[in-house]
């Protein structure tokens, strides 16, 4: 599935100014598996969002008690390198009031299956929905996909198809997420690469 659908440009226009530049001399590009993160960090290795009930001694000695884990496939605006910032069409089923105030997580983009970038710490914050032509904008497979979440985490009896048409009319709309990048935790993403070279 293409990941590299264009942030339309006025969403672009709204993170433009969010970047930062980690000082690493392998630009940030190790990835970790989900059962890599929830052995060095806690929490579980399927949730988006996921909370930290029992830290670890990283997690403990850095102060983390959550972290997110979108992945391009299904959120395709997400950031794609250390730094940037983007969206995330989070906000379906139990999802349905978070972000409607600021949250700041750090946050770990799926960028290939199985394997999630550290891309720093964000502040997540509901804007507007996608519009009917941001979301037919999006590649058919990706709405499919969507409209099959939607089905399962809105628990909705209508067929996939139904539910996707019904994002075609703006009878929904897909909820969407500002990701801006606050920081670039190098020390967190440095042990994480050294615990993976000793794996």
């Amino acid at each position: 599935m293409d990941s590299n659908i264009p942030i339309p440009e006025a969403r672009r226009a709204a993170i433009a100014d969010a970047q930062i530049i980690p000082d690493l001399e392998d630009d940030g590009q190790v990835c970790f598996s989900r059962p890599f993160l929830s052995q060095h960090l806690g929490g579980g290795p399927q949730v988006l969002i996921v909370k930290i009930a029992n830290p670890r001694p990283l997690s403990a000695q850095l102060g983390m008690d959550s972290y997110l884990c979108p992945n391009l496939w299904e959120n395709p605006w997400c950031p794609k390198s250390p730094g940037m910032s983007g969206y995330m069409f989070v906000g379906l089923g139990a999802e349905t009031t978070r972000f409607c105030t600021p949250e700041t997580h750090h946050l770990f983009v799926g960028v290939a299956r199985g394997q999630y970038m550290l891309m720093g710490l964000y502040e997540a914050t509901r804007v507007e929905p996608l519009t009917t032509e941001e979301w037919k904008a999006l590649p058919f497979d990706m709405q499919v996909k969507y409209s099959e979440t939607t089905q399962r985490k809105n628990k909705d009896p209508r067929p996939v198809d139904a539910i996707r048409r019904a994002y075609n009319n703006g009878g929904l709309r897909v909820p969407c997420v500002k990701l801006n990048c606050l920081d670039f935790n190098e020390t967190l993403y440095r042990r994480l690469r050294d615990h993976q070279s000793q794996c």
